[in-house]
């Protein structure tokens, strides 16, 4: 079962960027996918639990969702598809619920304005997906665990527990890469689906790495935003490389030659 919730994460990782990235040829898709996979999704294989996996598997179908909405006529299946994975993401990790359904809210919003359709029509379409989701993620996540098991929100948000813990040093080597495909994406205005999640789901992590500094969020909720952080990170990375082919091919070659020398450093004790 763990290995089949990572082949998801690959597969639904590689639907993402061939949309975001066109054209992507095979080849440097799979082995960005397998770099991905690699990371945190291995991690949470190993030490972690499904459900998390299956939460940051489903942020990423949403986004491959939102930016392929537009390409249906009929609005019916997709705002039941989409409606089918919010109400997966509050039910595996209501955690990152409030972030991901504003961005979806925000990005079917626009996706129905640019159709033509009047404001208030657009905001009462928007809405349609999320009253089951809401429902239903009510009814199941705060009844059974807070009502039932006698929690509160702040005592469980604020709990610790066995986690993978690191600042910084993962996101090294793709932050600059996906900093640029960020901004690239962005100034050509492609990809919107992907720079709003990325840009909300950041923000969310400061605030919830605040609230840490302030003893009110643990470490251990804190940390585990860095797996879709890792999702949205590497998605913009893909395409930071996708520009950097076509724009400065020279400067992609030595960033990642760099990056050689540091791994073979590494890993053969030269250093």
């Amino acid at each position: 079962g763990e290995v089949l919730f990572l082949f998801l994460s690959g597969a639904s990782f590689y639907s993402l960027i061939s949309v975001v990235c066109r054209p992507i040829k095979s080849i440097p898709a799979l082995m960005a996918v397998v770099l991905y996979v690699l990371g945190y999704p291995l991690n949470n294989m190993l030490f972690g639990f499904s459900y998390l996996g299956l939460a940051v598997t489903t942020i990423c179908v949403l986004v491959f969702a939102c930016l392929t909405f537009s390409c249906f006529d009929r609005t019916v299946l997709p705002l039941s598809f989409i409606s089918l994975l919010l109400l997966e993401v509050i039910t595996s990790y209501s955690l990152f619920a409030p972030v991901i359904f504003l961005s979806v809210f925000i990005l079917l919003l626009r996706t129905f304005r640019n159709k033509g359709y009047r404001n208030g029509i657009s905001f009462l379409l928007s809405l349609i997906p999320f009253v089951a989701p809401v429902i239903l993620g009510f009814f199941i996540v705060y009844s059974t665990y807070f009502i039932i098991g006698n929690n509160t929100v702040g005592s469980a948000i604020a709990s610790e527990g066995g986690a993978f813990r690191d600042l910084y040093a993962g996101f090294i080597f793709i932050v600059p890469l996906a900093g640029y495909g960020f901004w690239s994406c962005w100034k050509e205005k492609v990809a919107g689906a992907l720079i709003l999640v990325t840009a909300l789901f950041v923000l969310f992590s400061l605030m919830l790495c605040c609230l840490c500094a302030l003893q009110l969020v643990s470490t251990y909720y804190f940390y585990k935003t860095y797996y879709v952080l890792w999702l949205l990170f590497f998605a913009n990375a893909v395409c930071g490389v996708h520009a950097l082919q076509a724009r400065s091919l020279p400067m992609l070659v030595c960033y990642a030659l760099t990056w050689l020398i540091v791994a073979l450093l590494a890993f053969s004790g030269l250093d």
